[in-house]
């Protein structure tokens, strides 16, 4: 429940799931999907690291990190230490795309404060880093195109809009941003992060109602 409170937000607060704490150590594992094989009832695992193929109930279940979408790629390649709780939503979670048939595995990092650097052994602390991930476009609908709109029954989704492409200076101060709405949100909360022009980090969050 403190977990909870702590990470999850919206549809993510779903209590029909089994949640792994990882919060007191326990990271002596190669990746979350070898960890997670044969943990939860009914979630098939075969392969691992980014080879992973993951069925639920005949469908894929929903990767996510932190709350946004990911790929078997990127989830495999978290560092283990770095994991503060995994949160597994049974099928069908509703937050996600499609009706989330297959349910979702919802992984959650340590912030800042949480993460310990390790002192123990000689020499310097290592770490493995796999390099750069593919740019990947995040999904949102068109309801204007009538084959789209004909095929979602209903739109359940937690993250509206995600761009991490935004660029503004001097000429250019105000952006306009394009999203559809889901069907049951009446307030929005709105986080922006990003690097002025001195390369100070900035990060602004608001939650606006309608």
């Amino acid at each position: 429940e403190e977990l909870d409170e702590k990470y999850a937000r919206g549809l993510f607060k779903s209590t029909d799931a089994i949640i792994f704490d990882f919060t007191a150590g326990n990271t002596n594992f190669i990746d979350i999907f070898t960890y997670l094989q044969g943990r939860v009832p009914g979630l098939q695992i075969s392969g691992s690291g980014s080879n992973a193929s993951l069925t639920w109930r005949g469908s894929k279940p929903l990767l996510y990190m932190n709350e946004l979408p990911s790929e078997v790629e990127m989830l495999s390649s978290i560092n283990a230490s770095d994991i503060a709780y995994i949160k597994v939503l049974r099928p069908p979670f509703f937050g996600g795309i499609g009706g989330g048939a297959g349910g979702a595995i919802a992984v959650y990092t340590k912030n800042g404060s949480e993460v310990k650097i390790s002192t123990s052994g000689l020499g310097l602390s290592k770490t493995k880093i796999i390099g750069y991930s593919a740019k990947k476009e995040f999904y949102s609908p068109d309801y204007t195109d009538l084959s789209v709109s004909a095929n979602v029954a209903a739109d359940f989704r937690s993250t509206l809009y995600w761009n991490p492409s935004l660029l503004t200076d001097k000429t250019k101060q105000k952006i306009r941003l394009d999203f559809f709405n889901n069907d049951v949100t009446n307030a929005f909360r709105i986080v922006l992060e990003g690097v002025n022009e001195v390369g100070k980090m900035v990060r602004i969050e608001k939650v606006v109602k309608q």
